[in-house]
């Protein structure tokens, strides 16, 4: 019983100091305006949503005798190897642009942590990586690090 209390708190407060974590770090940003939205913009309005559902969640489950809540087990490993290959895709990404780690991250996703096979795994992979090249970089022109990938073919 003692177990479930220590859970149902960290349940509420961990979600908490994430975001405020998270609002600290991207109001270091500039904010820009609606129109013209600045890097930190989006960052600090998805942190502040973070800390109002978490707050939320503290007052609608105060006894913290939720019966619907789900347990952590083995397969709860899986979620954290999505967030671990989404820090490294981050730290690639600055690295040797987009191209390599999004294939990478989408193929070990699609793969490794929705068993797919390889070929559809591939197809995906890499038709994700060119999509959002479509939209991001010739759509919208948002600038990407330069790709070691794309300096391979000049």
């Amino acid at each position: 019983m003692k177990v479930q209390r220590y859970y149902s708190a960290a349940i509420k407060v961990v979600p908490f100091i994430l975001g405020l974590f998270f609002f600290i770090y991207s109001s270091r940003m500039s904010f820009g305006t609606w129109n013209n939205p600045g890097p930190g913009l989006w960052p600090t309005c998805l942190s502040v949503l973070i800390m109002v559902v978490s707050v939320m969640l503290f007052f609608t489950d105060r006894n913290g005798d939720r019966k619907d809540d789900e347990s952590f087990t083995t397969d709860s490993r899986y979620s954290l190897y999505g967030v671990l290959s989404l820090a490294l895709f981050i730290v690639l990404f600055e690295q040797i642009g987009l191209s390599l780690p999004s294939i990478a991250v989408f193929l070990f996703w699609t793969r490794f942590l929705g068993m797919e096979r390889w070929i559809t795994s591939i197809l995906v992979s890499l038709g994700l990586t060119a999509a959002i090249y479509m939209i991001f970089a010739w759509g919208l022109h948002i600038p990407f690090p330069e790709d070691q990938l794309f300096l391979l073919f000049k």
